[in-house]
């Protein structure tokens, strides 16, 4: 049971409804003071191993900080690293600290980020909060090579609200503080197939090797906030670029290159967004019936893509018949589908 300190001006009640925006617990309905969040409108994610954020024991951290609106004094911290943590048995998001309220003549600003920094598996990863006037949320050293499973890939996920001014309790969100998380990252997939049309029914591709180097995977990230309080933030990257020897991204298969297709890297690697004016894709194979010699090509992605942005997702086709045809990537928005349900409605970023 949470704890109320009224000899304290703050305290402390974080929620997300996961029901739909109307529903209110009693207790929040006695006490609209109580600082709470709104729903995720993102609600779906990559990481280790799970495609879905709701699930139980999961977290992410939330920072937070009031400034006066009379006085030009330091911020006052609210949240530090506070975990939000998931209980599948109340189907609510909620943490066990003493509550913090809304205090009139204040303006408030939050900073969210997905997974919780606990739950991160390279221990090389730090994050600094600083107390600017809206806050600023910063990640160090993040490398996106911490693992090489998609069990143990880590997706980012970021979201701020920023200037909420309470002059009077009139201006207290209804529904709680609403956060939309954005991803980070980059999703990147290289799809490769054998032409049945140009080799026949049995001639086929065997790939002996196929490497993707030249690019950075370990950067600084900082929290940049604008008006509409839409998630952004900048890379900066450290550190050398893969190398042509490096195994971080190699395959190679004595199987044939299917008809259908197949993701030669897997199909969820992420990477820190950046400048592709030095990322190859080389590969090397050869014909499992004839022309036994083998082949190599590369190819500079930048002539396909100048960059790799974050919360976009690059498929890369590539074919091969006599000749290797690669193409220009797929780009979406790396998002799924809307979880829409009789219980809650959310929106996709």
């Amino acid at each position: 049971m949470k704890r109320r300190l009224p000899v304290l001006p703050v305290c402390m009640l974080l929620f997300l409804l996961t029901g739909c925006s109307s529903e209110i617990e009693n207790g929040w309905e006695e006490d609209g003071k109580a600082i709470r969040f709104s729903l995720p409108t993102l609600t779906r994610t990559i990481i280790n191993g799970l495609t879905d954020l709701k699930k139980d024991g999961n977290a992410y951290a939330v920072w937070g900080q009031f400034t006066s609106n009379t006085e030009n004094g330091q911020a006052t911290q609210l949240f530090n690293q506070e975990s939000i943590i998931y209980n599948a048995g109340t189907d609510k998001w909620d943490y066990t600290t003493e509550e913090r309220f809304w205090y009139t003549g204040n303006t408030y600003h939050f900073h969210a980020l997905y997974p919780h920094p606990q739950a991160l598996i390279s221990g090389t990863v730090a994050y600094d909060y600083n107390q600017a006037p809206s806050g600023q949320l910063s990640i160090n050293n993040f490398n996106t090579l911490s693992g090489n499973t998609l069990e143990e890939k880590v997706d980012l996920l970021y979201a701020n609200h920023t200037d909420i001014n309470i002059t009077t309790e009139n201006d207290i969100p209804q529904y709680g503080v609403s956060l939309a998380f954005k991803h980070l990252l980059s999703r990147v997939s290289f799809v490769g197939r054998s032409d049945e049309k140009y080799l026949g029914t049995e001639r086929r591709i065997i790939i002996d090797s196929a490497r993707l180097y030249g690019i950075k995977t370990i950067g600084n990230w900082n929290s940049e906030t604008i008006n509409d309080n839409t998630p952004s933030g900048s890379w900066t990257l450290i550190g050398d670029p893969l190398t042509n020897g490096s195994e971080e991204y190699n395959f190679s298969s004595e199987e044939p290159l299917p008809t259908e297709g197949i993701s030669i890297f897997g199909d969820n690697i992420l990477f820190i967004p950046q400048s592709l004016t030095d990322a190859i894709f080389e590969i090397k194979y050869h014909y499992n019936i004839g022309a036994p010699e083998q082949r190599t090509i590369t190819f500079n992605l930048s002539d396909y893509t100048a960059t790799w942005e974050p919360g976009k997702s690059y498929r890369y086709p590539f074919t091969i018949s006599n000749h290797i045809f690669f193409q220009t990537p797929t780009v979406e928005e790396w998002k799924y589908a809307p979880v829409n349900g009789s219980d809650f409605n959310v929106d996709v970023d």
